[in-house]
């Protein structure tokens, strides 16, 4: 799942970075501008990385908040086991997160090095 996750995300930089595959199969790149489409993909990881660390930064912001108010949650207190489990999944799930995004990283390195 990890590398589907960071192909997917590569893809998606590809694209919005303007290259198209059709482009490229039609016309021949100079290595200047591979290199100028790479540094754009790797731009647009460090960005979709400072996102991530700003809604984890958000989240925990949130929670400190709440925690320190005293805010009751509206709905019924779910059980210990439940939250355990929905602790340990967002523990996993940003795990996977982080593992897709150093392949991504170590993609576009390999990237780099090839041209």
């Amino acid at each position: 799942m990890n590398r589907r996750f960071a192909t997917l995300i590569c893809v998606s930089l590809l694209m919005m970075s303007g290259l198209r595959v059709s482009d490229a199969q039609v016309s021949k790149f100079t290595k200047a501008q591979v290199a100028d489409q790479i540094r754009k993909v790797e731009d647009g990881v460090d960005e979709f990385q400072k996102y991530l660390d700003n809604q984890g930064d958000e989240a925990r912001s949130r929670a400190q908040s709440a925690q320190s108010s005293g805010a009751t949650p509206r709905r019924r207190q779910s059980s210990s086991s439940n939250t355990q489990g929905r602790q340990e999944q967002a523990k996993q799930t940003k795990n996977d997160l982080e593992d897709a995004m150093d392949e991504l990283g170590r993609s576009t390195n390999r990237l780099r090095r090839k041209i």
